[in-house]
């Protein structure tokens, strides 16, 4: 019989939130990661989102983790708001009266916005409400559509982004100079430009071939 990596993955079916397990479970999944909170800045990026893949992982938020089989925090550019809106709209469903049923997927989602509140601070929070984009649905806050409008208010998410990323691999030369060939900075540079192609690959084919990116993690 195959083990659990954590409690969280050893769950299933809905949680019981008047059990005491239930109660700390809910605890230990929504607590706080970091004292820092993130600001939503484009370099903290791909520190935040590993770290929520992280708790994602220890909690056993499997139902939320993928939009069309594209994990959220580390393919972000692979799906659209619309797409996420379109795959949340399945797990919020309500009765005649307009009340929520709830399954497992709707205790996650819950689980994590309480995680995202706790780890990001108001600057970055107001980035989604200040959003043209609502991450609303049926009156209730999905976890992914909050995390892809403040992915996308961080990342300008187009072609133009990834022409931008691939025009600095090939300066690399002139960066290794710009940052007085510090190895440390510049390894962090260029480790940050392959993390933001390699979430879009997907999507963009011919963006971020395997052998540009092989070719350069050599400089790592």
């Amino acid at each position: 019989m195959a083990m659990a990596l954590s409690p969280g993955q050893t769950i299933t079916g809905l949680y019981d939130y008047s059990t005491t397990a239930g109660a700390k479970m809910y605890i230990k999944s929504t607590k706080v990661i970091d004292l820092m909170h993130y600001n939503g800045s484009p370099q903290g990026l791909a520190t935040f989102l590993s770290r929520l893949s992280r708790r994602s992982c220890k909690a056993g938020w499997n139902n939320i983790a993928t939009v069309n089989g594209h994990n959220i925090y580390r393919e972000y550019g692979c799906f659209t708001i619309a797409e996420a809106r379109t795959e949340a709209q399945t797990c919020y469903l309500t009765d005649a009266v307009g009340q929520l049923f709830t399954n497992r997927a709707t205790q996650e989602s819950a689980q994590l916005m309480e995680c995202l509140m706790a780890l990001c601070d108001n600057k970055c929070i107001n980035k989604v409400h200040t959003s043209i984009e609502s991450h609303l649905i049926n009156d209730h806050e999905d976890r992914v559509l909050f995390l892809h409008i403040l992915v996308s208010r961080i990342v300008v998410d187009n072609r133009s982004t990834v022409a931008h990323y691939r025009r600095q691999l090939s300066n690399l030369d002139d960066h290794m100079v710009n940052h007085q060939s510090d190895i440390t900075a510049f390894n962090d540079y260029l480790q940050e430009i392959i993390t933001n192609l390699e979430a879009r690959a997907k999507s963009m084919p011919g963006s971020s071939s395997p052998l540009v990116l092989m070719t350069h993690r050599r400089r790592l």
